[in-house]
């Protein structure tokens, strides 16, 4: 059992790391979750000055194509955590002074959390199963070869306790931009994961200035909720925050974000050390001039303030297709949105990818089918009822896809002899004899010399039925 995945660490608290916090917890494993913030929600936070003022400061909404991405966003509506943003969108040009491709309620849905967008991670990190440590920073991770696990000490010293398996979803675990801003080398020495070092040795990333505004009174002029601008180098989008679905409208909430020209020339003359308040004024006097310049009657706030995002926007994905980094033997997974793409979904997918990979490494000799694929969620690995006709299989009526009765021939019908999810009709591998992939024959010299003896049969009664019907048997 001493390679056996049971306990997981997972760190930050991000939509990466709480959709596959949640999951492995709903999976049976024991996770703990940690964050050296105040609280869940990553990019996707939302600041709260005052009871009256909810900015989402970070990602303002997010799109769905993905399969699996589309399950979990139904799950999460059904338990109220989401909601559909309906309202129109477009463009500022700063030549014409015009708005532009105002399109009303397109084909892809635009969803933000409720009543804010880091309601989701919350919620996540919140299950049962899933233990959490806020405003707790990983100082350092050490890999115990003894006792094949790893050991996780925070920032100031404290010990974080021992686990299995560790889910860094914060690319400062590895990025030197934490020795930059710290002065400390990164937690993770790269030299303990020498097939995952190269991919991670540099995320190359863009930061982001968010911009909060509160208005007495509407911006009448502006005809959109939300609209990107064009032919500025100071601001790139803008966005109505207040009319969100749940959120107050007692006045109206606006969030500016920057272009990643002008945040980089900020940070190059700050430095990448978190910046003082005097700065942060400086930056939102500058974003709110240029938000002035659009000739849009923009009255003063009443509140004012900036947040900087260092590395808000990865520009490279390391993982394409995989969608997540996995080091199987030491069990040491890597997500997030710079393993696909910069959004809500790119590290919603990195997640789900993940959990599948933690998932089937959480269980001893051979993986095993779930028993409730409601999409993506899972109940626990341990203990499970196998499915299959005869063998356990929840089906409507008893039938299967081509709306047959069960023969007692089901998929799984020697799971409690073999320990392994076979087909009733296929011979019987171990694990070490599976074949990675369906274009690879590995089932042994013996297994390979049945095949020959069976072909060669098959060919030489071809030929005898030839022979027999032919002339040359008369």
């Amino acid at each position: 059992m001493a390679g056996v995945l049971t306990k997981v660490a997972v760190i930050g608290s991000g939509i990466s790391g709480a959709v596959c916090a949640s999951t492995l917890a709903r999976n049976g494993l024991s996770v703990t979750i940690i964050d050296s913030a105040r609280g869940p929600g990553g990019r996707i936070e939302t600041t709260v000055d005052g009871r009256e003022l909810l900015f989402d400061h970070g990602a303002p909404y997010f799109t769905a194509s993905n399969v699996d991405v589309l399950c979990l966003i139904r799950d999460w509506e059904s338990r109220g955590l989401v909601a559909e943003w309906k309202e129109n969108f477009g463009s500022f040009d700063f030549g014409s002074k015009q708005f532009g491709n105002i399109e009303k309620e397109g084909p892809i849905k635009k969803y933000v959390g409720v009543p804010g967008m880091n309601s989701i991670c919350r919620a996540l990190c919140n299950e049962p199963g899933v233990d959490r440590k806020f405003g707790v920073g990983v100082g350092r991770l050490e890999w115990l070869d003894d006792d094949n696990s790893w050991s996780l000490t925070g920032s100031d010293g404290q010990y974080l306790g021992h686990f299995k398996g560790v889910v860094a979803s914060d690319k400062n675990i590895v990025s030197p931009r934490f020795t930059n801003v710290t002065g400390r080398p990164p937690p993770l020495d790269l030299s303990l994961v020498p097939e995952l070092a190269m991919k991670v040795k540099e995320i190359p990333v863009n930061p982001c200035f968010a911009l909060m505004l509160a208005f007495e009174e509407p911006l009448s002029l502006i005809p959109v909720k939300g609209f990107s601008f064009n032919n500025s180098e100071v601001l790139s989008w803008a966005f109505c925050n207040s009319s969100k679905p749940e959120r107050s409208t007692i006045s109206e909430q606006w969030v500016l974000h920057s272009t990643d020209k002008y945040a980089k020339g900020v940070i190059a003359q700050m430095g990448l050390q978190k910046p003082s308040n005097t700065a942060l004024a400086n930056v939102a006097d500058e974003l709110f001039q240029e938000f002035q310049v659009t000739g849009l009657d923009i009255s003063h706030p009443f509140f004012k303030k900036a947040h900087r995002w260092g590395s808000a926007f990865p520009a490279a994905s390391i993982a394409g297709e995989e969608k997540c980094l996995w080091d199987g033997k030491k069990r040491l997974a890597i997500c997030g949105d710079f393993c696909v793409s910069p959004n809500v979904e790119g590290r919603s997918s990195s997640g789900i990818m993940l959990e599948y990979l933690i998932r089937d490494a959480a269980i001893e000799e051979v993986p095993r089918v779930t028993g409730d694929h409601q999409c993506l969620i899972m109940t626990a690995t341990t203990n499970i009822k196998e499915f299959g006709i005869n063998g356990g299989m929840a089906l409507d009526g008893g039938l299967d896809a081509s709306g047959r009765k069960g023969k007692g021939k089901g998929v799984y019908q020697f799971v409690d002899k073999y320990g392994a999810n076979v087909d009733g009709y296929s011979p019987i591998y171990n694990t070490d004899d599976w074949s990675p992939s369906g274009d690879v024959y590995t089932g042994g010299t013996t297994g390979l010399a049945i095949w020959a003896v069976t072909l060669l049969g098959i060919l030489a009664g071809g030929a005898l039925l030839v022979y027999n019907t032919s002339a040359l048997a008369q």
